[in-house]
């Protein structure tokens, strides 16, 4: 009888993308041109001033937009860039669950912002991955329930 081979498990690559200009490839540079010195300097304006809460994509690019449209940053600039900073905010406490565009969230307090309306709405499957030991200790506090209510999801919780 012959022993059976094991085959060791195969994990994907991560796929993070690169923050140094130079390490771009050319296809690269040509999707998300490295940053000029003057853009570069906007956006540690705005991700580093505490007043702005500026911390996501999304909402540094709707920001540079409408206030700062000759700067031409693209969403896709700005994901690089983010990808190299260190991670700033800290969330203190777990507010509540509830379902945004039927998907499960939680709104968010963070430390050094003590106003609720500092509070943000976060995606469940972001929160597990940077918080899980926070985010699962709340949920079995309060009795955390996701379901489907017909086509719809619905959250139930101690309060």
């Amino acid at each position: 009888m012959s022993k059976k081979s094991q085959i060791p498990e195969m994990k994907p690559p991560l796929l993070q993308p690169p923050t140094n200009p130079n390490n771009l490839s050319k296809e690269q540079r040509l999707i998300a041109p490295p940053l000029s010195k003057a853009q570069t300097e906007l956006l540690q304006n705005l991700y580093y001033n505490n007043n702005t809460m500026l911390h996501s994509r999304d909402s540094i690019f709707k920001h540079i937009k409408t206030n700062h449209p000759e700067s031409k940053i693209s969403r896709r600039q700005i994901a690089y860039w983010l990808n190299g900073q260190p991670y700033l905010m800290k969330v203190s406490k777990i507010v509540q669950p509830l379902i945004k565009n039927n998907e499960a969230h939680y709104e968010v307090a963070w430390s050094g912002y003590r106003k609720k309306s500092h509070y943000t709405v976060e995606p469940r499957k972001q929160l597990l991955k940077d918080i899980p030991k926070m985010l699962n200790a709340y949920d079995k506090q309060k009795n955390v329930k996701f379901y489907n209510n017909g086509n719809r999801l619905r959250v139930k919780y101690d309060e």
